[in-house]
Formats: C-alpha cells, sequence, structure tokens
C-alpha cells in the first residue's frame, strides 16, 4: 500500500481460541468517500439520532 495514499482498512478480531486470532476486513474505502444525504437521512431515521447536530 502506498504510504501517501488516504485508503484505509477497518480490523476486527474475533477470537475464536486464546492460541487462534483472525482478523477480519470489515470494510474497505477511501477515506474520501462521504455517505450520501439521502442514506444519511435514512440512517438517522432508522436509529433516530436526527439530533446528533446539537452536539
Amino acid at each position: 500500500m502506498d504510504t501517501e495514499s488516504d485508503d484505509f482498512k477497518i480490523v476486527k478480531k474475533i477470537r475464536h481460541d486464546e492460541k487462534e486470532t483472525a482478523p477480519i476486513v470489515v470494510k474497505e474505502t477511501l477515506a474520501s468517500v462521504k455517505i450520501s444525504s439521502r442514506d444519511r437521512k435514512a440512517f438517522e431515521e432508522f436509529f433516530d439520532v436526527g439530533g446528533a447536530e446539537e452536539y
């Protein structure tokens, strides 16, 4: 991977056994990609977080 790149990975480790650790790539995307306003509105309606801008 290029060190100047804006790419990133979210990694979640699930431990099945004390001797076994397996990283799983949950999502890979460019940092410059933003969520659309339509998707954000759907998320806020689903999770009822419309007042988040007050923080």
